[in-house]
């Protein structure tokens, strides 16, 4: 014999634990898109960080360049000496590594970015 009197706070206690289990579903799914967009977020600035680094990587390539024709045209020319085409030809190494670097971390933001807005499948 069973008395449903009895067995209403039995079931009160289950609609109250589901209710708290569908609480802190609710909760880690909230948590769940705040970091998403905050990666997303992140990702960004950095990306347009490097797009920024890159540019000046390249401004700094071209000067080299230009300074390492100068300092070549002055050798040849008797008005300067090798020590400034070294210089020039060292300050271009440095330029150009500098370049390298920036583009692998631009590479690397657009990964980030990507991963972030889940879509490496088509990441190119």
């Amino acid at each position: 014999m069973t008395l449903p009197i009895l067995a209403g706070g039995q079931t009160h206690g289950h609609i109250i634990e589901e209710t708290a289990l569908q609480q802190q579903a609710h909760d880690r799914y909230q948590d769940t898109i705040a970091q998403v967009e905050e990666d997303v977020r992140l990702s960004l600035q950095t990306l347009t960080a490097e797009v920024e680094e890159t540019r000046t990587a390249d401004l700094a390539v071209d000067l080299s360049r230009k300074e390492l024709k100068m300092a070549q045209d002055r050798f040849a020319a008797g008005a300067g000496d090798n020590i400034q085409v070294l210089n020039a030809q060292t300050a271009l190494a440095r330029a150009l590594d500098d370049q390298v670097d920036t583009l692998a971390r631009y590479d690397t933001a657009r990964v980030n970015l990507a991963s972030a807005l889940g879509r490496m499948q088509q990441f190119k």
